[in-house]
């Protein structure tokens, strides 16, 4: 939800927020706006997961009568619970850039206590995150809509993706937006593009094995994450865990960072 145009602060994010009803009023708009795009290009079905916060912020009657969602946490794969083989293509509506994302607003990567996400070295965000469980099933990335920053980011590994930059990232809680009206159409417009492009398209997913590193914000968060079995602790804030199967590394991520939220902040 924080890649949505008009969102800058978890006033408008966080369920608690007072402008929470306009964030949700947005994503369900855009989501709209995509699943129509997708329509317009052929699609002959749309299952829309929603993956903010605890997952329950879509506006269900608004939504698009076509299509099929889901919500709710936890669920075993979060934000890509429901990708199978059976799906064609997956649009990333909404997203922000990674943790540490300078001029890019409300960025994080899955959870506030996680500095930095890496497989086989490489730093991802929940961008790069996603679109390998989406690989996992051979389903490639073709569309994400948020600002300048996480569209860059999507495109040094998936240089096919469309991208609908309906925002420029100012700092971490400012933008320059386009309209409302101008934002939904670009949505539109590029799902559509993206429908056409999936033939060119790949799923993306590094070569096995996979060395996954969490860092950490505190000690005392990655104290807890060094519970689950399998994890090496490598310093005072990082883990990794080394497994054959990318799935695998991914319920490690979700385990661990689910333990390391539970640890006190100091």
């Amino acid at each position: 939800m924080e890649g949505v145009d008009g969102i800058v602060t978890e006033k408008q994010s966080a369920p608690t927020g007072p402008f929470y009803a306009f964030a949700r009023e947005q994503i369900t708009a855009e989501v709209n706006a995509a699943a129509q795009g997708a329509f317009d290009a052929g699609a002959n079905s749309v299952l829309v997961n929603d993956s903010h916060w605890d997952m329950t912020n879509l506006l269900p009657e608004k939504l698009d009568p076509r299509i099929e969602y889901i919500t709710g946490s936890p669920k075993p794969l979060s934000m890509m619970q429901g990708v199978d083989t059976g799906f064609d293509g997956v649009f990333f509506i909404g997203y922000h850039a990674r943790a540490g994302t300078w001029n890019s607003t409300i960025v994080h990567t899955f959870s506030g206590c996680v500095s930095q996400f890496k497989i086989n070295g490489k730093v991802y965000g929940e961008t790069g995150l996603n679109a390998m469980i989406a690989g996992h099933f051979g389903v490639p990335v073709v569309m994400i809509s948020g600002d300048q920053h996480v569209a860059e980011e999507a495109r040094e590994y998936l240089p096919w993706i469309r991208t609908a930059i309906v925002k420029q990232g100012q700092s971490a809680y400012s933008a320059r937006h386009l309209s409302v009206a101008n934002a939904r159409e670009l949505i539109r417009k590029t799902a559509a593009e993206a429908v056409k492009i999936i033939p060119e398209a790949c799923a993306y997913l590094p070569s096995a094995p996979y060395r996954l590193e969490v860092q950490y914000l505190q000690a005392g968060q990655t104290d807890r994450a060094s519970m689950m079995p399998g994890s090496m602790r490598l310093d005072g804030t990082t883990l990794a865990f080394d497994t054959a199967d990318y799935l695998q590394a991914w319920f490690a991520f979700y385990t661990m960072t689910a333990l390391a939220e539970r640890a006190p902040m100091v």
